[in-house]
């Protein structure tokens, strides 16, 4: 280990963000489905047997859709607000900032949204609250 050299953690994070690779337990926790964080497809298994949850799991494998979702973001700002952070539109919350680091222009990190936030993320519609910060799709 003498040769081992430290790194910038953001060279880590930046790429993991612009993947949507959320964090356990930072930006997906306890209180959400996999679904949700995009992680149905490398990280479960729905051919094995019994397990705590195997019914809303395949339930929500059969419908096919979850009513969050995660979504790597950017915005532009001078500092970052306090995480995570209620993102709004027209005043009412359609999801949550969980995450967000420095990138190349600005700010970017992963939101959970609500389908309502899903078609108007595309239109920049959403800010973070107590704020006039716009966030947009990465």
């Amino acid at each position: 280990m003498g040769d081992a050299k430290s790194m910038d953690w953001e060279i880590i994070e930046v790429p993991r963000i612009e993947s949507c690779l959320v964090a356990i337990p930072e930006e997906i926790g306890a209180n959400d489905l996999p679904q949700e964080g995009n992680l149905e497809h490398d990280y479960i298994d729905f051919t094995k047997g019994c397990y705590l949850g195997q019914e809303v799991m395949a339930r929500i494998h059969a419908m096919g859709n979850v009513r969050r979702k995660a979504y790597p973001i950017r915005f532009t700002s001078s500092m970052v607000p306090s995480l995570p952070c209620p993102l709004l539109k027209d005043g009412k919350k359609v999801g949550i900032l969980k995450s967000a680091i420095k990138g190349k222009d600005g700010y970017i990190g992963i939101a959970i949204l609500h389908e309502k936030g899903f078609a108007v993320l595309a239109d920049n519609q959403i800010e973070i609250a107590e704020t006039k910060i716009r966030i947009k799709a990465l």
